[in-house]
């Protein structure tokens, strides 16, 4: 996709082009707010499945690894929106300081 993403650009895509176009998980006429729970009791109610192919969309579209897909980290990084956004963020700041060095 683009090199340099910002948190409002991640979480739009997050809310548009995951959730709804590829995975079909939202209507187009939802609202998500951006601390919208991903699992258990919030309107998106990822499953494990769900969950893990989310990440694997995550990981292309951002050009991530994501080292470990455990249930921890899946409950953490998965827990809302905005979790998951945090954690990309986090993610391509390390990568441009691993680049930079």
């Amino acid at each position: 996709m683009k090199n340099a993403w910002n948190e409002k650009e991640i979480i739009t895509y997050i809310k548009k082009d995951l959730l709804q176009e590829q995975l079909e998980l939202v209507d187009a006429d939802m609202t998500l707010a951006d601390d919208e729970p991903l699992l258990g009791d919030g309107r998106v109610e990822l499953d494990s499945v769900d969950a893990l192919d989310l990440l694997v969309k995550v990981e292309k579209a951002f050009a991530l690894k994501i080292a470990n897909l455990d249930k921890d980290f899946i409950e953490s990084s998965c827990r809302s929106i905005r979790s998951l956004t945090d954690f990309i963020v986090a993610e391509l700041r390390q990568q441009e300081r691993v680049t930079a060095d």
